[in-house]
């Protein structure tokens, strides 16, 4: 047996360890720094706060969502390989592996009936997690919980980790968790009905909605956003085109506040990010190459939801007809690059 006590030894154990199988409370949006994923058979994880919803949706992708399990109470840091297992206090993260992570300690176990115990503990973890989690969509379930929790726990600066904070290439994929709307907008004048707003959010007595809100936008009452969403904006000119002038621009949804509105008869819900909140990383970064896509496909006439006829019959496209948008802009991306 051999100790690791230092994020070198550790990166180097788990190198020379390659392990096959790995059962790890947390993992972490770098977890491909630390293991070679062309030799990971199959992983047991706790979709709990502390793993990076993105990482667990990435590894389930690259090994298959039946090669993933999930296990609510996992506590246990194990790395397994044929040969020998790297056991300790490390879990699949900047946190656990990193020159600046946590204080670390591992062991590198090589006897045989030692390796025999852990494999035998790593089959019951995996009988345990897959009667909790049977089947594909009770997994999908579970995620979807874990990304709207750790939305709100960044909001509430409970996870302040770096690495959460990354930009994201659209070529990279979209996270299907991501509740996106594509809106857009042809003027900056707005007019609120001062007491109503007031009644509603007291805070705007003092702050006013510019200081309040960072970014805002209005919506039609019946418009499906919910607080956690994401709107992708861009400004149209005169003749209902996107301008190319004006970079599309993410707005998160902190809040919504009904019927205050009054510059607009029918959009009289103000939809908007808090000024003085964190916000979880942007779905996807709108570089100048994004941007080119994105006047591209709105402009193409392809999706006429996304666009206007006339401003009254408008209305918030539906989830499908966004996804169908953001699958076709993420072709066109990858397309060109």
């Amino acid at each position: 047996m051999s100790i690791c006590t230092n994020p070198k030894e550790l990166r180097n154990a788990i190198a020379a360890v390659q392990p096959d199988r790995i059962a790890v409370a947390f993992i972490g949006i770098n977890w491909q720094d630390y293991v070679d994923i062309s030799s990971i058979e199959e992983i047991i994880i706790s979709p709990t706060l502390g793993s990076n919803p993105r990482a667990v949706e990435n590894i389930m992708d690259k090994l298959g969502e039946e090669n993933v399990y999930f296990l609510d109470n996992l506590h246990a840091k194990i790395y397994l390989g044929k040969q020998q297992a790297l056991v300790g206090s490390c879990n699949l993260t900047s946190n656990g592996f990193s020159d600046q992570g946590l204080y670390e300690m591992a062991a590198i176990i090589h006897d045989s009936g030692q390796l025999k115990r852990i494999c035998d503990k790593f089959s019951e973890y995996k009988k345990i997690a897959k009667r909790a989690y049977p089947d594909k969509k009770s997994k999908e379930n579970k995620l979807s919980e874990l990304h709207r929790d750790w939305q709100k726990a960044i909001e509430q600066k409970l996870i302040s980790n770096l690495e959460d904070n990354e930009n994201h290439s659209i070529t990279s994929g979209i996270s299907k968790y991501d509740r996106i709307h594509v809106m857009w907008f042809d003027s900056n004048d707005l007019e609120i009905d001062v007491d109503e707003a007031i009644t509603k959010k007291p805070q705007l007595a003092d702050q006013g909605v510019d200081n309040y809100f960072e970014k805002f936008i209005t919506a039609l009452e019946t418009d499906q956003i919910e607080p956690g969403d994401w709107i992708l904006i861009w400004k149209r000119r005169k003749d209902r085109y996107a301008s190319c002038k004006h970079t599309p621009f993410w707005v998160y949804v902190h809040e919504i506040i009904n019927k205050i509105v009054i510059s607009n008869e029918n959009y009289t819900k103000l939809v908007g990010q808090v000024a003085n909140r964190d916000i979880p990383p942007e779905p996807f970064t709108i570089d100048s190459r994004t941007a080119r896509a994105f006047f591209e496909v709105i402009n193409s006439g392809n999706f006429p939801e996304l666009t206007s006829t006339d401003d009254k019959d408008w209305q918030l496209p539906t989830v499908e007809t966004t996804n169908d948008f953001l699958t076709y802009l993420e072709y066109r991306v990858t397309e060109g690059s």
